[in-house]
């Protein structure tokens, strides 16, 4: 049974990203044209650290610069965002992990020099997590869904802060190379 609700999600699945993409066709020609406008580092490091059997701590901490106002090719010339995604993770089950917590994000000013920017903006988030995973012979397969709550403001002074919701879908599998199944080692 299980077995069969796996091979059944994983085809609905398919079906929908498949709809998605050949609903939304162009009528006209692309025209592409590129305009370098800023370049940029980001920095990320990515924890995980388990204090239980089913708990554990999760935590996505970056930071990200951009180029210099009068160099575009220098990467790291000023501060763009401090970011701190965190929060409590609970296996529910072997098949699905649930994490929720806050992330805070300081954005720094796009233009130093200008006085009508702050020099930083705080944007606060609560954020939760579901990642469904399932085995189908050797192949291991995660569906990653993640919503956020986000209060942002631009850097702009006086500027008000607006709600916005975010929501993506990550789909992401493993097939071994060296093993006949993933195992430790892999």
């Amino acid at each position: 049974m299980h077995r069969a609700f796996c091979y059944l999600f994983f085809v609905i699945c398919l079906f929908l990203s498949a709809i998605s993409l050949t609903s939304f066709g162009q009528e006209r020609p692309l025209q592409i044209s590129t305009r370098l406008r800023e370049t940029g580092n980001w920095n990320g490091l990515y924890l995980r650290l388990r204090f239980a059997e089913r708990f554990s701590y999760y935590g996505e901490h970056h930071l990200r610069f951009r180029n210099s106002e009068d160099n575009l090719y220098d990467f790291v010339g000023r501060w763009r965002q401090s970011y701190n995604r965190f929060g409590l993770a609970i296996q529910i089950s072997d098949n699905l992990e649930v994490i929720i917590g806050p992330t805070l994000v300081l954005n720094f000013t796009p233009s130093p020099s200008n006085p009508n920017f702050e020099t930083a903006v705080y944007e606060p988030r609560i954020w939760q997590q579901w990642l469904f995973s399932m085995n189908i012979d050797r192949v291991k397969i995660y569906h990653q869904f993640r919503f956020e709550n986000r209060w942002r403001r631009s850097n702009a002074v006086g500027s008000e802060y607006d709600f916005t919701n975010r929501y993506r879908y990550k789909f992401l599998f493993y097939v071994p190379i060296n093993k006949p199944k993933i195992d430790v080692g892999t």
